[in-house]
């Protein structure tokens, strides 16, 4: 079994080996760097901090989804500072019915992606069969496969997927429920993996590599889809501390903490079910258990211990539904991988909270190659992000040479810069222009470089709380070639690094 090869080639990336990214594909690194540098990148001093943007689950005393949060309830706090709520938006009720000749990145909701991974790399010969039993049960048991993929991470590094991710076209068939058929499409990939199982006394430190390299592959696959995605990850864990060829232990939480964050940064929380605390073969030094806290609570998820597979699956995805983003800007710190630990709390009664608990500042990357590396995922993945709201209207369907292209106010993090509030856009058009020819360079061949129109904005109190309130958008009207047949926008936010994106097919083929 397998996924088609056109998605694995497509797809075989990896978070670990693109974080930072550099390598700027689509001809986005042809870009004037004013299109990708803030209007005030030339003022002395440091560049302004990004704001911390996390994903914040709020339960009430019953465990059911509380959706009347508010900005005012919060508390948060970084390495004990308290800091200032600057964005807050509940990710659910944000669809929006697109009008004639008109498209939305909104207009079609899906379910949350939760991505399960069945771990034999780390998994014990006794516990798999119990933990295979234990997650066909927890299959069979859901109302929908929509949104739910499952991969096996075998115990030579390579996945078999079992339900994988789609492709866009595709999208239509991840409503089947495919759950109800879980036994047959699982039981003879595991036959066929046990029976090859090769004596498991393999060195902790080539498991550790293997499984993080493995895992962030995936992940690189994960972050083609966008919004808020989680991974079950159903293992026995990997210790960050494991002995070198003389015995003496070595530290591998940098990396760990390094995988933690790259993983955050695509948007993917990690349900760690550390399914043998209880059984056989369990990590009696706690190691292996510290590695999946730490991971899970780097990403925003949660950790479980054995036997938790459906209560973990099913948390991933009540999670997803309602959620609400929250950011602040921190003090710019000495980037040189601190530790910063973040508590969100509240004064209301009967409120449970889960976010990210902290973050590692990383000097990795400039500020413009952090923003040319999103732009490029953005550009690449085939899938629409709703992050940032996108209206595009087709001015005169009968003669499409202009496009209206309206971006959501609410969902742009503004910074207040003494009596007004500022925010800065990168606004990228690629045209699929049938006449065009590609440019060549060499022997490599790349589509034409997309327009890029830096926006820059700026507002009075008064104008923010109303164009929040009033769902006010930012109108750009931009004029297409006469053979363009489909555009593809992309909108960045440079105080947050959120991003929207939206196709348009143009003329006849609307």
């Amino acid at each position: 079994m397998g996924a088609p090869k056109r998605t694995q080639k497509a797809r075989r990336r990896s978070l670990l080996d693109a974080w930072p990214v550099f390598g700027i594909a689509v001809a986005i690194a042809a870009l004037p760097a004013a299109a990708v540098a803030r209007k005030h990148g030339a003022q002395q001093g440091p560049p302004a901090q990004k704001a911390v943007i996390l994903d914040l689950i709020a339960l009430d005393n019953r465990g059911e989804p509380v959706t009347d949060l508010l900005a005012s309830d919060l508390q948060i706090s970084d390495n004990g500072k308290r800091q200032e709520v600057v964005f807050f938006r509940p990710n659910h009720g944000k669809n929006r019915i697109a009008g004639p000749h008109e498209f939305s990145n909104r207009a079609h909701p899906s379910q949350p992606a939760t991505v399960i991974l069945f771990d034999l790399m780390n998994e014990r010969t006794m516990t798999d069969a119990i933990t295979r039993n234990e997650l066909v049960h927890a299959l069979e048991g859901q109302e929908t496969g929509e949104g739910l993929y499952l991969y096996i991470l075998t115990n030579r590094g390579n996945f078999i997927p079992i339900h994988p991710l789609p492709e866009p076209e595709a999208e239509a068939e991840a409503a089947e429920n495919w759950t109800q058929r879980i036994r047959p499409l699982l039981d003879p990939v595991l036959s066929k993996i046990f029976s090859l199982r090769p004596i498991e006394d393999w060195d902790p430190g080539y498991r550790f590599q293997t499984t993080l390299q493995a895992i962030s592959m995936l992940g690189g696959q994960m972050a083609d889809v966008p919004g808020r995605k989680n991974l079950v990850w159903v293992t026995h864990g990997v210790p960050s501390m494991v002995p070198d060829l003389s015995g003496q232990p070595v530290d591998l939480s940098p990396q760990l903490h390094r995988f933690g964050t790259s993983l955050e940064r695509a948007h993917i929380a990690v349900y760690a079910v550390d399914q043998s605390t209880k059984g056989a073969g369990a990590d009696m030094t706690s190691l292996s258990t510290q590695t999946l806290q730490d991971v899970s609570q780097l990403t925003g998820g949660r950790n479980y211990v054995s036997d938790s597979v459906e209560v973990a699956i099913n948390e991933a995805r009540r999670d997803s539904r309602v959620f609400y983003t929250v950011g602040y800007f921190a003090p710019a710190p000495p980037e040189n991988g601190k530790f910063h630990k973040i508590r969100v709390s509240s004064g209301r009664r009967g409120l449970h909270l889960n976010a990210e608990r902290g973050y590692y500042a990383y000097a990795d990357a400039s500020s413009g190659e952090q923003e040319q590396a999103t732009l490029t995922t953005a550009a690449q993945s085939p899938f629409d992000s709703p992050d940032i709201g996108l209206l595009a209207k087709v001015a005169d369907p009968s003669h499409p040479m202009h496009l209206e292209i309206q971006i959501a106010s609410e969902d742009l993090v503004f910074r207040q810069l003494g009596d007004e509030f500022e925010d800065s856009l990168v606004l990228l058009i690629f045209e699929s222009n049938s006449e065009a020819p590609a440019r060549t360079d060499g022997f490599a061949t790349r589509p034409q470089a997309p327009m890029a129109v830096p926006i820059h904005l700026s507002m009075t109190p008064e104008q923010r709380e109303k164009a929040i309130r009033e769902g006010t958008g930012i109108t750009r009207d931009i004029a297409l070639a006469s053979t363009t047949h489909q555009v593809r926008l992309v909108v960045l936010d440079q105080n947050s690094g959120r991003y929207g994106s939206l196709r348009v097919p143009i003329g006849t083929q609307h």
